[in-house]
């Protein structure tokens, strides 16, 4: 999947939650910058407006906002999505824990595109199958330290 000038996006903005606007990819840098390890590639997207919400957009839209970009790489319709922790490896086969009675069983399934936090299900579930998540950990604080107090 390539990300290409005149490619869509939308951008939003921490200050005006709920309020996105459409955007085109303008320029993509030529040259690479690295940066712990991570390639980047520097991006400028444009928003677009049309003249009826031109002079909304500019009259909320103020310096130093940061702005949240989200450039969509692939689009699927009627899929079915999981949260990604629900997803196990068992050797080669990805697998999920489905409840079916008290006792969850183990099913394999064929997974799709992801953003980390949901996954796509191609095959081995159905609309419906309830899916036992793991718990996530919860971290508790001590009282008790290394050193002990001296007087």
């Amino acid at each position: 999947v390539a990300i290409k000038i005149g490619n869509d996006a939308t951008v939003s903005f921490d200050a005006l939650p709920g309020t996105t606007f459409p955007a085109r990819i303008t320029q993509i840098a030529s040259l690479a910058t690295i940066q712990q390890g991570v390639v980047n590639y520097k991006i400028t997207v444009e928003i677009t407006t049309d003249s009826a919400t031109a002079g909304t957009s500019q009259a909320i839209l103020k310096d130093g906002f940061s702005a949240i970009v989200d450039i969509p790489v692939q689009k699927k319709d009627n899929i079915l999505i999981v949260p990604s922790r629900a997803i196990s490896h068992q050797g080669q086969d990805y697998t999920v824990q489905i409840l079916s009675g008290a006792i969850p069983s183990t099913r394999v399934v064929t997974v799709g595109i992801t953003d980390y936090q949901n996954t796509e299900i191609v095959s081995g579930l159905n609309p419906g199958d309830q899916l036992a998540l793991p718990a996530i950990p919860t971290s508790t604080t001590g009282t008790g330290g290394l050193f002990g107090g001296g007087g």
